[in-house]
């Protein structure tokens, strides 16, 4: 029994001379990494987007770094819909219905930044289907109490609206110097006191648009868009008017 006993207690001591060595530590640690294959960016083709202008880009003025930059809407060859922010230098370069490549260093999650040194190459186009691109552009219409200013908070940005509503109010245009400018204001029901209303800023050209008060009209392809800590809702290059 005793020889027995002194075994096991010989055993348990070289255990903890095992455990308590440095190479034993050394590799215990080297275990606990996982390995990791060793693939070229290459193989995987991460960092290349190759995507198709479907909106004519609309221009903006940047009034702190007195500049001009762009706005556009794309689809990916992996038929992802991407907002497109064009630094001056590249907007004589991107127009609608081209296709282009850029390398991007991270995802764009629904965002593509194309800065002054970001290089852009045309390229020969892939397929895309035009109903998507309809699809995108000119999505069904969106009630107007679905576009309260809570419920417009909740929405993404740059997400594609169409509204259909009566003409309340119909403003002058104001900021010719750098973009025209235009407030509508459409409400749900006539009288304005029976139903919900929405502000929608027209720019650029759409803000030469005239609308009747009491116009029932429907506005296509417009889109959210931040505004300082809030929501507002402002013209596309493809927003197009309906009068019903």
């Amino acid at each position: 029994m005793e020889r027995t006993r002194f075994r096991h207690l010989c055993a348990d001591l070289a255990d903890f001379r095992l455990e308590a060595h440095p190479s034993y530590k050394k590799q215990h640690r080297k275990r606990k990494q996982p390995l990791r294959p060793r693939v070229s960016a290459e193989l995987t083709g991460i960092g290349i987007l190759r995507f198709c202008v479907i909106e004519k880009p609309d221009i903006r003025h940047e009034t702190k770094t007195n500049s001009n930059f762009g706005m556009t809407t794309a689809l990916t060859a992996q038929d992802d819909v991407c907002s497109v922010w064009i630094a001056e230098n590249h907007l004589g370069k991107i127009q609608k219905d081209k296709f282009y490549k850029t390398r991007i260093m991270h995802p764009t999650r629904g965002f593509l930044r194309l800065q002054e040194q970001t290089k852009v190459d045309e390229i020969k186009p892939f397929n895309i289907n035009p109903r998507r691109v309809e699809e995108i552009l000119y999505p069904p219409c969106t009630s107007i109490p679905d576009l309260s200013t809570e419920k417009l908070m909740l929405m993404k940005i740059h997400t594609r609206l169409s509204i259909k509503g009566y003409v309340q109010k119909c403003g002058d245009m104001y900021d010719v110097k750098h973009h025209p400018k235009k407030d509508i204001v459409l409400m749900e029901k006539v009288p304005a006191d029976c139903g919900a209303t929405v502000l929608v800023k027209l720019w650029n050209e759409k803000a030469t648009t005239y609308l009747q008060k009491g116009t029932l009209v429907q506005i296509s392809s417009v889109k959210v868009v931040k505004y300082k800590e809030s929501r507002q809702i402002h013209s596309t290059p493809s927003t197009t008017f309906t009068v019903l």
